[in-house]
């Protein structure tokens, strides 16, 4: 489905282009839920708002500060969703009734999408910020990088371990060295202050 017709809705002429490409229109999707959505991400974008306003500062001497980026973040979901919501609220009646044109496209013949493995990806993450400091960032960075390979269908043991392995490397030397960010090392941490990583 065409920018425009995602934006103004469907008209006769976007329909008949639809229909000239091969690409049947789907009267699917429930404005009232995707206009509950678009609200939802305008909460999100408050609450961000307000818990960044008890962030401290600090002292060093930062023209962003520790609130730059949530402050960005809430201000980029609300306007967003102020967007949705308009739009969704102005192309209302385009459509009798509580649905309208579905938006996208079909998923690809042969890999469909999954709810299983993003929710699965969701929970790595989860288990990686979990378990970050108890097992250590050069550990549980590659084993969780593998798992979400893994998932997205590679086999490939050159791949697997050597993105995983190189991702890992390459994070770890840019927070770690270039920022000077203390990063987790688990049971590394003794090999760690050998090497002089930490003291």
């Amino acid at each position: 489905m065409s920018d425009n017709l995602a934006a103004t809705g469907p008209t006769p002429e976007s329909n008949a282009a639809a229909l000239e490409e091969g690409e049947p229109i789907r009267i699917e999707m429930d404005k009232r839920i995707d206009l509950v959505i678009a609200l939802i991400v305008i909460a999100i974008g408050i609450v961000i708002i307000h818990l960044t306003n008890s962030f401290r500062v600090g002292s060093f001497p930062d023209p962003v500060t520790s609130r730059g980026l949530p402050y960005f973040t809430g201000t980029y979901l609300i306007l967003a969703g102020l967007f949705l919501a308009a739009r969704r609220l102005w192309t209302w009646s385009v459509i009798p009734g509580n649905f309208t044109v579905s938006e996208g496209h079909e998923d690809e013949a042969g890999h469909p999408s999954s709810a299983p493995r993003a929710f699965t990806v969701m929970a790595l993450a989860l288990l990686w910020a979990t378990l970050l400091k108890p097992v250590g960032f050069l550990i549980m960075t590659p084993i969780v990088l593998v798992a979400m390979l893994w998932l997205m269908n590679i086999r490939s043991v050159a791949r697997l371990a050597g993105f995983s392995l190189i991702f890992t490397f390459v994070m770890w030397l840019a927070f770690s060295e270039l920022l000077g960010i203390t990063l987790p090392y688990g049971p590394l941490t003794g090999l760690a202050r050998s090497w002089g990583l930490i003291y």
